[in-house]
C-alpha cells in the first residue's frame, strides 16, 4: 500500500501528462465506437492514457527508490 500526499499525486500525474506519447493508443474518440473508446464516448481522464516518455527504467525507479526506504513490519 502507498499513502501519498494530494500535492504528491497531482505532481506525478503531471509528469505523466508532460512526458506521455499517445502514439497507438487504443480508444480514440476518433475510432470506430466499441468496447475500447466508451462506445464513441469521451472517458474521464483520457488525457492520462498514455505511455510513458522516457521508458520503463525511469517509470520504475520511483517505486525502487521508495522500497529501499520503505520500513515494513510482519503482520
Amino acid at each position: 500500500m502507498v499513502e501519498t500526499s494530494a500535492e504528491a499525486e497531482a505532481g506525478w500525474v503531471q509528469t505523466i501528462l508532460d512526458k506521455g506519447i499517445r502514439g497507438g493508443i487504443i480508444g480514440d474518440q476518433t475510432c470506430t465506437p466499441g468496447y475500447y473508446n466508451n462506445e464513441g464516448k469521451p472517458r474521464e481522464h483520457f488525457e492520462q492514457m498514455v505511455s510513458y516518455g522516457d521508458g520503463p527504467i525511469p517509470f520504475f525507479n520511483p517505486a525502487r527508490q521508495m522500497a529501499r526506504h520503505t520500513v515494513t513490519s510482519p503482520v
